[in-house]
């Protein structure tokens, strides 16, 4: 009897359930069929019609906005060759938006990052005060009253997961 022929379902998982850039994906074939006594002896995944170095079962790649051809070509012991390709289609990251608000304490001023990012989270907060930088990353800072008589002027810049920035916000 003739052999079932290959057949390939090639699959993928994103590196954030939103798929958005960057993506890192892992490729994942399921291959079927075949006769029994051959092996498969290459794979070649391809990306954009640039072939990965890749080596073994799995491909892996790094996908920024936009559509993606992705295949993977198979090629066995016996000849047999087949090839299959799936689309990825990666969005844009969305920019985070940030607010500030702050409470006043009789030794400071307690000022808090508000911020939200809808395709992700937030990584770090820039802070500057009366226009410096501050060495402090977290969502939120302590102003003491002994460095400053009246509350500076602060202005934070919220960055994502992805690297993207919101618009300054400052509380005067």
């Amino acid at each position: 009897g003739e052999a079932p022929p290959y057949e390939i379902e090639l699959k993928y998982s994103g590196s954030n359930k939103y798929d958005r850039e960057p993506l890192d994906v892992l490729l994942r074939p399921y291959i079927a069929g075949g006769h029994p006594r051959d092996r498969i002896e290459e794979r070649v995944y391809v990306v954009n019609g640039n072939s990965l170095d890749s080596s073994g079962q799995y491909g892996r790649t790094t996908l920024s906005a936009g559509e993606h051809s992705v295949s993977l070509r198979v090629k066995s012991e016996m000849g047999e060759e087949v090839e299959q390709q799936i689309t990825i289609a990666v969005a844009e990251n969305k920019l985070p938006t940030c607010g500030i608000s702050y409470r006043e304490g009789s030794l400071s001023w307690s000022v808090y990052a508000e911020c939200e990012d809808l395709d992700g989270r937030m990584k770090s907060f820039e802070w500057y005060l009366d226009g410096e930088p501050v060495s402090i990353s977290t969502y939120r800072i302590t102003i003491s009253k002994s460095t400053y008589e009246t509350l500076p002027e602060v202005t934070l810049v919220g960055v994502d997961d992805a690297g993207g920035r919101s618009e300054p916000v400052t509380l005067q």
